[in-house]
């Protein structure tokens, strides 16, 4: 489900729809404007509205109830374009509006913009793509790899904003539309997260009947009509999301995955024994790691442009064996991140974005950044001038959002407009290969109600520790699946206790005894990498050549050793960070003349 568009802004330009249903456009019959490509289990759609030509690409979700007349759906849907209607739709997906009448161009992905839109602008012609490698390789000029970029990727774990691994590559913001039209273009945004904030949420037993009502009703148009496999771990969001599917009667097989002795293989396979529905554990064990791990993550890093780490390859082979069986995937995907405020740096959220919210030094901040622990890995001399605009324009970042926003509130719009699209993104784009992955709980519609609640981890303190805040940001969960299939209240949670416990005065009795017990006896003083992660690097290191990643930006003297006597998992996070873009970055660059360091 991948697009690349070039559009010649001084030249009148003609659209043709070919007969293998690729829809592509030429100026004056000189190159192609337009290339869709899709996948098996998900094809594009084309619908001709009043002169336009209109383009769906991806897992644009039709109402249930109109799923019989989708075509005429769809025709509406084009024909009454608006932001207000746009802010209705479900799923993740591309729109192109084409209207060769007016010369108009407008490319709009879905609502937070999860799958990425790449733009760039050159001797009057502008590419858009879904693919920032696929405008490097169709366009002649020379592409540049950003420092900027790669101090970025290092620090927060993606890039920070617009910038892209090219400085002539941006990314377009989050709830944007990019549009030409007789020959000028231009970016607005048409929905500010900002924007959804309130200073008076609503008290959570008040609003709670009311969230958990609108979830039932927002996430029926996620589930299927056709068999699909739903997530179903140790914890509530998953869990969640299968209840509302039993509840319709779907035709479900559960999945979890990691090692045979993890919680979050054998709490489902109880729960799935039980119930008597399907399910399915894909163990991550020492054969997963010698025969397909490596070959995985090398693969899932060029899908995914050096983007998802190697950490997480698991996900190309969940994706390809659900496959087999079924078009759709459902996932708990965002759900904790809404709902409960996070508190510890780790593979999603960098140290650096949480000291960005808390601290309010703007010197201590800038040598926060300046004095990384992870920038011992480059030879820092070679990035001064780039290190201190980063530092810059992440104060300038911040003191932009505070002037009208809270503390919490701010580090939300950066959960939003960065973290959400950048860390769960690529995951999405990776599946969407072969499966579509349904993620009810980043329902716009959903998002902006509870954003007016005491249910919002944004309506919390920031990084709070208070167990009645945690709490809060949790008992949605049992409401819903209370509503939908209570069956699955009585099952223990990986935390000891179940989702019937937050609905009685012994359950919560019960949950503040296992919070105390926790903070008595657990060291989360640091993040840990699951077992079988360390499994599948301690096999595959030998498999990785440090020597390979010839950059000259690299500090050899701390790069190498990370190498040898698992110096790997002393920085884990790091590592791979640093492994999966040099990885890519080397690939790009490989007998590439139009891309240079």
């Amino acid at each position: 489900m991948n697009f690349i568009f070039s559009i010649p802004l001084k030249q009148k330009w003609e659209v043709r729809i070919e007969s293998d249903g690729k829809l592509s456009a030429s100026d004056s019959g000189k190159r192609a404007v337009l290339q869709l490509e899709s996948t098996g289990h998900i094809q594009n759609r084309i619908v001709s509205v009043d002169e336009k030509t209109c383009c769906v690409i991806g897992d644009f979700i039709i109402p249930e109830e109109r799923r019989h007349d989708s075509n005429d759906y769809l025709i509406s849907f084009f024909r009454g374009f608006s932001t207000e209607r746009l802010r209705e739709t479900k799923g993740n997906f591309y729109l192109i509006i084409i209207s060769e009448q007016e010369q108009l161009i407008r490319i709009v992905p879905g609502m937070m913009s999860l799958l990425p839109v790449y733009y760039s602008f050159s001797e009057d012609t502008l590419t858009v793509s879904s693919r920032a490698d696929s405008i490097v390789k169709l366009n002649r000029g020379k592409f540049t790899v950003s420092k900027r970029y790669i101090l970025e990727h290092l620090l927060f774990g993606y890039g920070f904003l617009e910038n892209t691994l090219f400085r002539e590559i941006k990314l377009l913001p989050v709830n944007s539309i990019i549009e030409t039209q007789k020959g000028e273009w231009r970016i607005f945004t048409h929905t500010r997260i900002s924007d959804l904030f309130v200073n008076s949420p609503v008290p959570w037993r008040k609003s709670v009947e009311h969230i958990t009502d609108l979830f039932i009703e927002r996430s029926a148009d996620y589930l299927p009509d056709q068999a699909y496999y739903s997530s179903l771990t140790g914890g509530l969001d998953g869990r969640t999301i299968l209840a509302a599917g039993l509840a319709r009667g779907k035709q479900i097989t559960a999945y979890s995955y990691g090692s045979a002795s993890d919680k979050d293989v054998y709490i489902p396979q109880k729960i799935c024994r039980d119930i008597n529905i399907p399910y399915r554990a894909f163990i991550l064990d020492q054969n997963y790691a010698e025969k397909s791990f490596m070959s995985d993550a090398r693969e899932a890093n060029l899908i995914t442009e050096g983007n998802l780490r190697f950490s997480r390859a698991t996900y190309l082979m969940l994706a390809r064996e659900i496959s087999r069986e079924s078009a759709f995937m459902l996932s708990g995907n965002f759900g904790s991140e809404l709902f409960r405020t996070p508190r510890k740096a780790g593979n999603m959220i960098s140290s650096l974005v949480f000291a960005m919210f808390e601290t309010d030094s703007d010197l201590e901040m800038a040598n926060l950044i300046k004095q990384s622990q992870i920038l011992k890995y480059l030879d820092i001399s070679l990035f001064k001038l780039e290190l201190e605009e980063l530092a810059d324009d992440c104060l300038a970042y911040r003191s932009n959002l505070r002037k009208t926003i809270s503390r919490i509130q701010g580090f939300y719009v950066y959960m939003f407009e960065e973290v959400f699209r950048k860390y769960f993104g690529p995951e999405l784009i990776l599946e969407n290969t072969c499966i579509s992955n349904r993620t009810p709980f980043i329902d716009f519609k959903f998002v902006s109600e509870v954003l007016k609640s005491e249910l919002a981890g944004c309506n919390s303190d920031f990084m709070t520790k208070n167990p009645f805040s945690r709490y809060k940001g949790q008992v949605v969960y049992p409401y819903i699946i209370k509503k939908t299939y209570p069956r699955l209240l009585n099952y223990k949670l990986d935390r000891e206790y179940s989702p019937g416990d937050f609905l009685t005065l012994a359950g919560k009795a019960r949950i503040a005894r296992g919070f105390l017990l926790r903070k008595l006896f657990v060291d989360r003083s640091r993040y840990k990498q699951p077992g079988y992660n360390r499994l599948a690097m301690n096999v595959n290191i030998s498999k990785i050549d440090s020597s390979a990643y010839d950059f000259k930006f690299i500090n050899r003297g701390n790069f190498d050793p990370l190498f040898q006597n698992e110096g790997w998992s002393d920085d884990y996070i790091g590592f791979n960070i640093m492994v999966s873009l040099y990885d890519y970055l080397k690939t790009v660059t490989t007998g590439n003349t139009n891309v240079r360091l």
